[in-house]
């Protein structure tokens, strides 16, 4: 073994076979006469496996330390830990939930009621404490306060005097140090005690695996070291974890007796949660540490560019996904201001953050922004897509196995927890995910559409109350005020929504009296009336400003449940203030109850203005005049579209309504075009088979492409196939024959388009536009869901 050649140090067996070899070939080398016996049962080779054994272990140990030594490949917790602690990184315990609670009583009290700090509650299951101080005042009826989930300990030490020494605190699982007293002076809780001087009273935590918290303190060279015998009261939280993370209305109990100012007990006191609970989240994992520890690093931890406010967000527990809006994305914003979209872990599908956890992502910033800059937390817009796919297959395959595999791409595809804030959906995927299906033999037609807005679905009796009312854009609800129009596209009512049930059969009732609004044969309302939600300004804005906040009130009667449903699905959507239909706004996204607007507004808007929420469907609309020869196009919203798109442009048009008569086809899917230009279709209004059977959208057929009638099984089964049928259609037309122009968008920059060829007359501004496109933008606070799949077999 003396003549091993040691610089080719890397060529050395590791492992126990090829070290025997390598042990058993030198011996018949070397001693070829004296040791021929090579049999198991040899004592020699005994002697040789156990070298071999010692080396392969000493080895092994090597290769391991070596790995412990680089954060990248270390895997034991020790090394991971230290590694993370000497690059400025503490790993995070599991965190705790946050929530806001509502105290609330059925009748005022004479004396005002105190909710002190640490007042808890709990679902049964789950304990949840106040973390400041309330006063319900004797002539409210409710007060909302900040609370977090987790079980509160108290533990006590004596102070040994000893510079450096840790207390380790009773229980483990801690998420949270909520105090730490040294002889009734609180001290504060720093990261890092060698930044501070000698008397500064601060503490520090650090954790085991099984995260036992240990409270250190200062030497008394970086830090204050507490003197001998003094007595140490820490307060902390445990157990709290990522199932705490509920639903609103779980937590009813309170836990804690309640006095009033005269320290009376009080009995009727009762707590609710009118938002999802959520920032909870489990224990940093290894890998987590080790993708989180060189972002710390990176940061500085301050947050600068935009790439700091990602990576800072990511690292918050609780946080799924996030999107960083500025200037450079969306001018709206301004120079100074950055909007943080955040989609938090929850036990459901999607969600939005809740208020509290809102404010506690705002405090991480608070302390790593730039003084002058202005963040604020935005709600996602979840954008459901509904789907559907004509294709042919092989006559020898399963119908429905296809189906349910196509079915099953589509959904993994759209679904958002597979998509990232901002992800466009394009029919070119899609397209491919539908041809790798076994079986498909061609894909007829793909359409991704999003239904977005609001209409009467069945023309009301006449002398009832009532009105069957579908809601594509999921914001009406009991309490909420609308305007129906008539045929003509006048406000024919003005109408609170007094019930509402599952089917959207609504019952209407009067603004001022609240007495049922009974439907006359003057108000000319039909089926396909467009409805508009109306909402109500809080506060008065002055021209220009963007930002406007709604009347709680006007939204609902109380329900903050369905008060949020409407705001979290108001995004994007077109409306205008009072009566001026020649100015209307695009909502960008909502902060609270505040709505961002695309643009400045034109006018001073007083109190209590109302607002009248038109639709969500996107419409192209010029900003500003486009020149005679100009191939540059600059539009007053964010496109839908993406490059490649057409646009299209009707000249002297005017409407006209017309019935089409059509066969159903065998294979279910009627095709328009065949009876019409759908160029100059408009709208479907009505699909009947006589005057006493009209057929429902949704129940019996769906419309895709507006020009597309695709049969459902029980359509099929009331329109059977070569049986003629009615559509009632409104389509553009004039004295003489319609104009169609068509722009390719050749590039987009913000709201700003490229077309080909330019254009061969001066547009004005407000000039509006029709689209095709492949590919359905979606915007940055946006993410991309899965809605209703359709699948069109023919064989």
């Amino acid at each position: 073994m003396s003549n091993l050649d040691l610089r080719n140090i890397e060529k050395l067996p590791i492992d126990f076979e090829e070290i025997m070899e390598g042990l058993t070939n030198r011996i018949k080398t070397n001693l070829p006469d004296k040791w021929k016996d090579f049999l198991v049962s040899n004592f020699g080779v005994e002697l040789l496996e156990a070298f071999a054994y010692e080396a392969t272990l000493m080895f092994y140990y090597n290769n391991m330390s070596v790995n412990e030594c680089f954060l990248p490949t270390a895997k034991t917790r020790t090394a991971v830990y230290n590694h993370a602690k000497s690059m400025g990184y503490k790993p995070s315990p599991a965190t705790q939930s946050s929530v806001t609670l509502k105290f609330y009583l059925e009748n005022t009290h004479i004396n005002n009621i105190l909710i002190p700090k640490y007042t808890r509650c709990s679902t049964g299951d789950i304990n949840f404490y106040t973390t400041e101080n309330a006063v319900l005042y004797s002539d409210e009826l409710y007060v909302t306060v900040s609370a977090k989930s987790g079980n509160i300990n108290t533990d006590n030490f004596i102070s040994n005097g000893i510079a450096g020494y840790k207390y380790k605190l009773i229980n483990n699982n801690v998420n949270k140090i909520e105090s730490v007293f040294v002889d009734d002076v609180e001290y504060e809780y720093v990261e890092f005690i060698d930044e501070q001087n000698n008397e500064a009273m601060y503490y520090t935590v650090d954790y085991d695996s099984d995260y036992y918290a240990f409270i250190k303190f200062g030497d008394g060279v970086y830090g204050k070291n507490p003197a001998k015998n003094l007595k140490i009261d820490v307060t902390y939280i445990t157990s709290a974890d990522i199932t705490h993370n509920v639903n609103p209305y779980t937590i009813n109990i309170i836990n804690d007796v309640i006095y009033d100012s005269t320290n009376a007990i009080i009995n009727g006191i009762n707590v609710t949660n009118d938002e999802y609970a959520n920032g909870a989240s489990e224990a940093e994992s290894l890998d987590e540490i080790k993708k989180n520890t060189p972002t710390v690093y990176k940061t500085q931890k301050r947050c600068v560019t935009k790439e700091d406010y990602e990576d800072t967000a990511l690292m918050i527990n609780g946080v799924n996904k996030v999107k960083i809006l500025d200037n450079e994305m969306m001018s709206e914003i301004g120079i100074f201001g950055v909007k943080i979209c955040v989609i938090p872990d929850t036990p459901s599908s999607g969600g939005y953050p809740s208020e509290a956890f809102k404010k506690d992502i705002l405090k991480i910033f608070d302390d790593k922004k730039v003084c002058a800059t202005q963040v604020d937390i935005i709600d996602p817009s979840y954008i459901t897509l509904n789907t559907t796919v004509n294709v042919k297959i092989s006559p020898t395959t399963n119908a429905s196995t296809v189906m349910n595999k196509i079915r099953t791409n589509i959904s993994k595809y759209l679904q958002w927890e597979n998509r990232e804030l901002g992800e466009a959906v394009t029919k070119q995927d899609i397209y491919g995910l539908v041809a790798d299906v076994p079986g498909v033999l061609s894909i007829e037609n793909i359409d991704i559409s999003e239904q977005r807005y609001i209409y009467v679905l069945e023309t009301p009796v006449i002398g009832s109350n009532t009105i069957k009312i579908r809601d594509t854009m999921s914001v009406l609800n009991e309490g909420s005020t609308v305007n129906i129009m008539n045929i003509d596209g006048i406000s024919a009512l003005t109408a609170k929504i007094k019930t509402m049930d599952n089917e959207g059969t609504c019952t209407l009732s009067s603004l001022s009296d609240n007495s049922d609004i009974i439907i006359t044969d003057e108000m000319n309302i039909a089926a396909n009336c467009w409805v508009y939600p109306i909402l109500k300004t809080k506060g008065s804005y002055n021209f220009g400003e963007k930002m406007i906040t709604i009347q709680g009130d006007t939204l609902i009667n109380s329900s903050i449940e369905k008060r949020t449903t409407l705001l979290s699905n108001i995004n994007y959507t077109t409306i205008y203030f009072d009566d001026d239909q020649t100015k209307t706004y695009q909502i960008l996204f909502r902060v609270g109850d505040s709505l961002y607007l695309d643009r400045g507004l034109e006018d001073n808007i007083d109190n209590n203005t109302d607002i009248v929420v038109m639709h969500k469907k996107f419409i192209p609309i010029l900003s500003s005049t486009a020149v005679m020869g100009s191939s540059v196009l600059e539009l007053t919203s964010y496109p839908r579209f993406g490059v490649g798109a057409k646009l299209l442009r009707y000249e002297s048009a005017i409407y006209n309504d017309t019935t089409l008569s059509v066969f159903r086809s065998s294979g279910g899917v009627d095709y328009l075009e065949n009876y019409i230009a759908v160029d100059t279709l408009v709208k479907i209004n009505k699909v009947y088979l006589n005057a006493n059977m009209i057929l429902t959208e949704g129940l019996d057929y769906i419309i895709t492409n507006n020009s597309i009638i695709n049969w459902t099984d029980i359509g099929k089964v009331k329109v059977s196939s070569n049986v003629q049928y009615y559509i009632d259609v409104t389509k553009k037309t004039d004295s003489h024959n319609v104009k169609v122009l068509d722009y390719y968008v050749k590039g987009i920059n913000k709201k700003t388009i490229n077309i080909s060829p330019s254009v061969d007359s001066t547009l004005a501004d407000g000039t509006s536009f029709d689209y095709t496109t492949d590919t359905f933008n979606i915007l940055p606070w946006e993410i991309a869901d899965c809605g209703t799949i359709t699948i069109n077999v023919e064989v």
